[in-house]
């Protein structure tokens, strides 16, 4: 129809036809969330670092022009992400952006709960927040809930090891670094540290979970 000839002409990508949609409806959640979410992919991928920086200013202010309008899971995790992302910019400060993230994915943690659709993917997002931002007893508690619903998943177990290596639990750090390895036997870093672990050596650096 009219409608579908229309959508032809500007569906170009992605970019091109999430603007359109956001032009015939600013006021909706859902395009300002779709757009906002391709201006955040396309940060990955961008190579000046001014250009990256717009692309995420502009991100943001969709995500938080969405929450206006609606405070939904989706787009809460997505402001939370982009907080992340700003926390490793060289010149802005990392502690405030990491504990907005913190605090944004708790609430989408809470709002997914309070409606009855629980999303362990957001706990686990959560969890590598909390790690990022120095706590890593509380982001263990996530990652453990995670596990709980996803044991298969060797990636958590190894950010639940890391947690918990980090706030002092050698005997849990471990456990979960043998999970890992019964799930993935050539997991090289969890071989490393459980070496270590056993041996007695000190916690060495460990990655983040949140990259």
């Amino acid at each position: 129809g009219l409608r579908t000839r229309a959508l032809t002409r500007v569906w170009h990508d992605s970019d091109t036809l999430f603007t359109y949609m956001l032009e015939r409806a600013p006021g909706s959640h859902l395009a300002n969330l779709n757009l906002g979410a391709v201006r955040k992919a396309a940060v990955g991928t961008e190579r000046d670092p001014a250009r990256r920086r717009e692309l995420l200013a502009e991100a943001m202010r969709l995500f938080e022009r969405g929450l206006e309008r609606r405070r939904t899971p989706r787009l809460l995790v997505n402001l939370a992400d982009s907080h992340a992302v700003l926390a490793r910019f060289p010149d802005e400060p990392r502690a405030p952006n990491l504990a907005r993230a913190v605090e944004l994915a708790r609430e989408a943690v809470a709002v997914a709960e309070a409606r009855g659709r629980p999303d362990p993917e957001l706990r686990l997002r959560l969890g590598r927040y909390l790690f990022g931002a120095g706590q890593p007893a509380a982001a263990a508690r996530e990652f453990e809930a995670y596990v709980g619903v996803h044991p298969e998943r060797a990636e958590a177990w190894f950010f639940l090891a890391q947690s918990r290596e980090a706030a002092g639990d050698r005997d849990g750090a471990r456990d979960a670094y043998e999970e890992v390895l019964r799930r993935d036997g050539t997991h090289a870093p969890s071989a490393e540290r459980l070496r270590a672990l056993r041996g007695g050596a000190p916690a060495g650096t460990m990655g983040r979970p949140n990259g």
